[in-house]
């Protein structure tokens, strides 16, 4: 795994333990997704749709 990978995991962990939501958001995504590389290209697109509101 690459190293930007095993560092957004270690994100998405630390955040899980703040946030119940985050957990169930988390759950739903994994779900609708295959393969890592498009779980990680789904989170990657939600970060800069997020991003551009701001």
């Amino acid at each position: 795994m690459p190293k930007s990978q095993l560092d957004k995991l270690w994100a998405i962990r630390k955040t899980m333990n703040d946030s119940p939501d985050f957990v169930d958001h988390f759950i739903k995504r994994v779900k609708e997704t295959k393969t890592n590389i498009d779980f990680f290209a789904s989170m990657e697109e939600e970060m800069n749709a997020r991003g551009r509101k701001r």
